[in-house]
């Protein structure tokens, strides 16, 4: 069970940084009068790649859990 939730983690945290989803969502809003430059990094293609980074993570995780290789 652990296998399949970090497997949908992983791909999720690696594809929903570069879709729409990521650019209209409640926080953003919530976040973008009091807090202009937290919106700004949200947004900036080094927190994008650091999401999918994690996903990229999990996805590793995942396939050492099914083959048994330790890293």
């Amino acid at each position: 069970m652990a296998v399949v939730a970090s497997i949908e983690v992983g791909l999720l945290l690696l594809t929903l940084p570069w879709t729409p989803v990521w650019d209209h969502n409640f926080w953003l809003g919530y976040f973008t009068g009091p807090h202009p430059a937290l919106v700004r990094d949200w947004l900036s293609p080094y927190a994008r790649g650091a999401a999918s980074g994690l996903g990229l993570v999990n996805l590793w995780a995942a396939a050492s859990e099914i083959t048994g290789v330790r890293l």
